[in-house]
């Protein structure tokens, strides 16, 4: 009897240790999987970040509202100086409006003709006279980004400091003056074959010293 209640004991104890074994290599193994979810989502970062692109063609298919906004709620999670926050961002993909446009803006309007969209990255002087082209930047290249990882297209057209180029955006798409424009992004289905330029330049690399 009393040989059947240690049986007992060491049976119970054994499977208690095995399981305790058991939910520690599995806990190791979510852990495992949780830090490769992490590294391959830090690659992605990085291959969106090297594999964008300037789109200057496009198809002329319609890009939605909802990717629109999908665009500027990326260029609105960029960084801004003392959280002022002093960009504006218009966006059509009104065909009438973006041949309107076209017709007013010279050689940028031709750029615009065939995209589905055009974004306007704007800034408020009075709310940052300083920083609002800095954080109009930040921004701008956030939306870039977006606009690369969703397989669209775009290209950073600009306009600012040059009031011969700043005006006539705000008059092209009926956007009060006291609002600059930092640049025009064209928007939309890229059409034909676009490639990264590398821009890495070790000799303006300086580590540790100049």
């Amino acid at each position: 009897m009393k040989n059947r209640f240690l049986l007992i004991i060491v049976i119970l104890f054994s499977l208690s240790t095995l399981s305790y074994a058991q939910n520690k290599i599995e806990r190791g193994a979510r852990g495992h999987r949780g830090g490769n979810m992490k590294e391959m989502h830090s690659r992605s970062v990085l291959r969106n970040i090297h594999s964008r692109k300037s789109v200057r063609s496009f198809t002329g298919k319609v890009v939605t509202k909802d990717t629109l906004e999908l665009l500027v709620k990326a260029g609105m999670a960029a960084p801004t100086a003392m959280n002022r926050q002093p960009w504006h961002f218009y966006a059509t993909n009104d065909p009438q409006i973006i041949d309107g446009a076209t017709e007013k803006l010279g050689r940028n309007g031709n750029m615009i003709k065939e995209a589905g969209a055009v974004i306007v990255v704007l800034g408020d002087p009075s709310v940052s006279e300083k920083f609002w082209p800095i954080d109009g930047t930040c921004a701008a290249e956030n939306i870039l980004l977006a606009i690369e990882a969703l397989g669209l297209g775009g290209v950073w057209l600009s306009a600012y400091p040059n009031e011969s180029r700043m005006t006539p955006v705000n008059e092209a798409f009926n956007i009060p003056l006291e609002y600059k424009v930092l640049c025009v992004i064209p928007v939309g289905y890229p059409k034909g074959e676009h490639k990264p330029k590398d821009k890495w330049n070790e000799d303006k690399f300086h580590f540790n010293s100049w």
